[in-house]
């Protein structure tokens, strides 16, 4: 009888698919001259400058999912910036 709930496969197969598309997106970052760090406190991700270093800053409570979403909404206000 099943129990409605993902099998343990799949939902390490959907963790190893966000793994991999959060590793492209910090790839994206760097070439675009972005730092990405995820740092635990109580705080909303965002982007920032600190000393001269653009930076995207990622709330390590964050799932892996919001982690992606978050990167990935950033790197795209980033792009805009970038080509105004």
């Amino acid at each position: 009888m099943s129990s409605g709930r993902p099998k343990k496969a799949e939902k390490t197969e959907q963790e190893r698919q966000l793994l991999l598309e959060l590793d492209q997106l910090k790839k994206r970052a760097a070439e675009l001259g972005l730092r990405v760090r995820v740092e635990p406190g109580n705080f909303m991700s965002g982007s920032c400058l600190l000393e001269e270093q653009r930076m995207i800053i990622i709330n390590r409570r964050l799932t892996l999912e919001e982690r992606v979403r978050t990167l990935s909404k950033e790197l795209a206000v980033a792009q805009d910036d970038l080509n105004d």
